[in-house]
């Protein structure tokens, strides 16, 4: 069958129909290599998606893995410098942790403060006076007040982040009386009472703020005390004096709400001790013998009901011998050796 002319093909397009179907393997290849890189593509799209999800998920795995070994790693650290210093403390045992104090500086130093919440600031902050503590106990002032230090500037950060917060700020009142202590005991009477009365605004402050808050209460007590002892230090007993009686008004006041709290009778007991012997030197020997008898009547019941705690036992024995001391200083030499072998008893 002849075909129409106007269906029929030039000779230019016969040439081009015979070039395409020379050429149509050649397509085919191409098109096969553009779909194939079409496919790698996506493919490697997807695995640089899936890849980097990977990557991701373990970042943050590793992040949550971290995290929580260091979560671990400080609550060891909170348990031996806490609940653990406590129980060797009793038993006077403390230089137990005398390593366990210098690993956990090192593990403090090693994680930068900005990583923490506030949280983790201020238990880090509790930590590092705890470390004090236990470097003061081996005689280690300097370690002591460098530990100390550490404790304010963690505390501080935290307080920092939320002012409004009274749990971290207390925790810094803590912190300075701390470093207070360490300062008073080598001699740095104007760095102790800076310590000391920034303690005492701090929970004044929290005090005027919620008056019936009965831990502010108690730190405030303590703040005065802080006070007194630069007073004292520096032979001003009259202010000490003052200081210390505000303080016991509130000790005493805060004992009777819960007779039972051993915190709140321990307290009372200090402050009695505290004011006996300032009264004794502004020449008040028998307003100090009474304070000194009230602190031993306090001291001997909490021995009878916790007769193995260590602590408890040696401060009996301070009362004991203060005792002994304000009857010898009255010329009563029976009732002073009296009381100075009961000491030696607690003793043994």
């Amino acid at each position: 069958k002849s075909t129409a002319p106007a269906q029929r093909l030039t000779a230019v397009e016969a040439a081009d129909r015979l070039r395409r179907i020379r050429d149509k393997p050649k397509r085919r290849l191409i098109r096969l290599g553009a779909a194939a890189a079409a496919v790698l593509l996506v493919l490697g799209a997807t695995k640089y998606t899936v890849d980097l999800e990977r990557e991701r998920t373990i970042a943050v795995a590793a992040r949550e893995e971290a995290e929580q070994r260091r979560e671990q790693a400080e609550s060891l650290i909170g348990f031996m410098l806490g609940d653990l210093r406590a129980r060797l403390q009793e038993v006077g045992r403390l230089e137990l942790l005398d390593e366990a104090g210098r690993q956990a500086t090192a593990y403090f130093n090693a994680v930068p403060p900005e990583s923490l919440s506030g949280d983790e600031l201020l238990r880090r902050s509790q930590s590092m006076h705890q470390i004090g503590q236990i470097r003061q106990a081996e005689g280690n002032l300097k370690a002591a007040s460098d530990a100390y230090g550490d404790s304010v500037a963690f505390a501080e950060q935290a307080v920092a982040r939320d002012p409004a917060n009274g749990e971290w700020r207390i925790g810094l009142a803590n912190a300075r009386f701390y470093a207070g202590e360490a300062l008073r005991v080598q001699g740095d009477l104007t760095g102790a009472m800076r310590q000391y009365q920034a303690y005492r605004d701090i929970a004044q402050r929290l005090v005027d703020r919620e008056p019936q808050n009965e831990r502010w209460l108690l730190e405030l007590s303590y703040g005065m005390g802080g006070v007194a002892f630069v007073h004292e230090a520096q032979g001003d007993f009259q202010s000490a004096r003052r200081e210390l009686e505000s303080a016991q008004q509130i000790k005493e006041d805060l004992a009777r709400r819960n007779p039972a709290d051993v915190e709140r009778r321990q307290a009372m007991a200090g402050g009695h001790i505290r004011l006996g012997m300032v009264l004794d030197k502004l020449g008040e020997v028998d307003a100090a013998l009474k304070h000194f008898l009230a602190d031993l009547e306090i001291r001997r019941d909490l021995v009878a009901h916790q007769p193995d705690n260590f602590a408890l036992k040696r401060n009996y024995q301070v009362a004991l011998n203060y005792v002994g001391g304000a009857y010898e200083d009255r010329g009563d030499i029976a009732e002073s050796e009296e009381h100075y072998r009961l000491r030696r008893e607690v003793g043994a």
